[in-house]
């Protein structure tokens, strides 16, 4: 599922710049952008959210996107050895994966914890998620996963597993720091999974094509500005160069 946000300061400007984002960017990804807009002027910039796979695949076929921001490095790699991204490679988070449980029960709060709790649990599809693919490792590492998959339901992307929690149609999440701080997880609580169970969700983006707009470098670069960085973490990701572990 992807869900498409224009942000514009002038409707009349006639350079847009189409954007790409990990879907654990909902929130934070806007103010960014209206920093941004506050330095260059008055450049559209419309969003297409999504799980980091799927928008890969889009872009693999064509889709007509002039930046990728991806949950991992993993995918705008692959797009920089098709030769359809830039060969810059822009790291500008790392994202942190957290166990949420909508009741506020505290007693929950762990995937080992979760083996001895009822209730549905939802991830994001492991499959093109990169949120459900560190979810799955943290199982596996913690050997739990046999124990929980039974219990597992596959979301398209990580706000959308959000969503399914929000709603009260599953228990316990796994999911985005970036998320549980929005108003419709407002009542849960939620605890961070050890980043030694799993690999770093380093979060980074390319520019896509021979011929992107001049702005596409210009919105990159911000990404890595210390304005851009305190947003992020501010959202609950860890910034650039943070050194793993709680914070």
């Amino acid at each position: 599922m992807l869900i498409g946000v224009t942000i514009s300061l002038c409707a009349a400007e006639a350079t847009t710049l189409n954007v790409a984002a990990a879907s654990d960017l909902r929130f934070v990804l806007p103010k960014i952008i209206a920093a941004w807009q506050a330095e260059v002027g008055p450049v559209s910039v419309r969003v297409a959210y999504g799980s980091s796979g799927r928008l890969y695949r889009q872009i693999q076929h064509g889709a007509p996107f002039d930046v990728f921001l991806s949950a991992d490095e993993t995918f705008p790699r692959r797009l920089q050895q098709q030769n359809i991204a830039g060969r810059t490679l822009y790291q500008y988070a790392r994202g942190r994966l957290v166990v949420y449980a909508r009741s506020g029960d505290s007693k929950c709060l762990s995937l080992t914890r979760l083996v001895a709790c009822e209730g549905r649990i939802v991830i994001a599809n492991p499959e093109h998620a990169p949120y459900g693919m560190r979810a799955r490792e943290a199982m596996l590492a913690l050997d739990v996963w046999a124990k929980l998959k039974p219990r597992l339901i596959f979301a398209e992307n990580i706000a959308q597993a959000a969503q399914y929690v929000a709603r009260g149609e599953v228990a316990y999440a796994v999911l985005a720091r970036s998320l549980v701080s929005s108003p419709m997880l407002s009542d849960g609580r939620w605890q961070a999974v050890p980043e030694n169970s799993h690999q770093p969700l380093q979060q980074a983006g390319v520019v896509i094509g021979d011929a992107p707009p001049s702005q596409a470098v210009s919105f990159m670069q911000f990404l890595q500005s210390r304005q851009a960085q305190t947003l992020f973490e501010k959202f609950g990701f860890q910034p650039i160069g943070a050194s793993s572990g709680e914070r």
